[in-house]
């Protein structure tokens, strides 16, 4: 990038931001309905709303896989509804298939909607790195994933 100062080129400086930053936003249509007590369950997060690269697959193993190497700024919120009673609900962070972070943890008491909300930052390699949303929560019975509030949003923040 060069800096014109009157009519002739001064100072030249290098670009500093990419033209574009990959981005995902996607969201559950709430059909995932029986998230059991105690046991950590993938969110069917299967609404695509923005994803200007297609790292995010809605449709079959619900994660985000992007194909450019570097720190990605993850957020992540679940909300389960059907929560009876005091309990907790925890947003975890799946890499590879193993829990790489507990987002949020959330403790209730006598309200229907609980959410978990949590941002992380992560490394990942561009070709065999994906990230998934998981959830357990201690109710005592079943709770639904509710379509307010349920949402994993990514950006790429630095390439590797």
């Amino acid at each position: 990038m060069s800096i014109v100062l009157n009519g002739t080129t001064g100072i030249t400086a290098p670009e500093v931001l990419p033209t574009s930053v990959p981005c995902t936003l996607v969201e559950t249509t709430g059909t995932q309905t029986a998230l059991a007590n105690g046991v950590y369950t993938k969110i069917n997060l299967d609404v695509s709303t923005i994803d200007t690269d297609s790292f995010f697959d809605s449709s079959t193993n619900y994660r985000f896989q992007p194909t450019i190497s570097g720190y990605y700024y993850i957020t992540s919120s679940v909300r389960l509804s059907g929560i009876t009673d005091q309990t907790t609900v925890v947003n975890a962070l799946y890499k590879n298939g193993s829990n790489y972070a507990f987002l949020a943890l959330e403790a209730a008491s006598g309200t229907s909607n609980t959410q978990a909300v949590g941002s992380s930052l992560v490394y990942l390699n561009g070709s065999t790195d994906y990230l998934e949303v998981w959830a357990q929560h201690e109710d005592g019975g079943t709770a639904a994933v509710s379509t307010n509030g349920t949402y994993f949003i990514a950006y790429l923040v630095s390439k590797a």
